[in-house]
């Protein structure tokens, strides 16, 4: 035999259980209306290029999650997990405390008396970053607030019905309780991708 023809040694293919799992960093969060008429056309370049596009510039800084189930879907899964809802809280804090102490409230006694037994699966909270220079012209240009988080809310039915148990009853504890005041709500379904479905009911009217 040749020395072309000897059996080559194939290595072992090495895999390491104890490497370090994914963790999230930042994220984008872009809230847009598309221009009347021309719902089907933003879709299909939002999600076939802008998404991909733009998926690497974080625009929020992550904090912390909060699961209804200590074993439950961590946020870095959370996307590719088929929830059903999502709500997108934006708190400002009061001047009183800081975020580390509302984070805290958040955390230890807020979420834990408010989730158990509701739709609400998991909550994400992030802070947000300044726009870069280089950022679109037509997105409005807004400093960092140091006084505002917000909070992603990750659910197992639509957000109608999990509104008043989970997202209004999170709204009232939290200004009763003089932590912070919640400026915006705002519900979102998934979308099915590749397709135009919910194209045609953006508009109430």
């Amino acid at each position: 035999m040749s020395e072309d023809e000897a059996p080559r040694t194939r290595r072992p293919i090495e895999i390491w259980a104890e490497a370090e799992p994914v963790k999230l960093g930042s994220m984008l969060l872009t809230l847009v209306e598309p221009h009347r008429g021309h719902e089907v056309a933003y879709n299909r370049w939002y999600e076939r290029d802008h998404f991909y596009s733009g998926c690497m510039v974080g625009l929020y800084n992550f904090q912390w999650e909060a699961r209804r189930e200590p074993d439950g879907v961590p946020v870095e899964l959370a996307l590719d997990h088929p929830y059903r809802g999502f709500v997108t809280t934006f708190i400002d804090r009061d001047e009183s405390a800081t975020n580390e102490e509302l984070w805290a409230w958040l955390r230890t006694e807020h979420l834990p008396g408010l989730l158990p037994g509701t739709d609400a699966d998991l909550v994400a909270a992030f802070t947000p970053i300044a726009l870069e220079v280089d950022a679109p012209g037509d997105v409005p240009r807004e400093a960092a607030r140091d006084n505002r988080t917000v909070l992603l809310w990750f659910l197992h039915t639509p957000p109608e019905a999990a509104w008043d148990p989970v997202i209004a009853e999170h709204r009232r504890r939290l200004e009763e309780a003089g932590k912070g005041t919640v400026v915006a709500a705002l519900p979102f379904i998934p979308t099915i991708p590749g397709t135009d479905t919910y194209t045609d009911k953006l508009w109430v009217d």
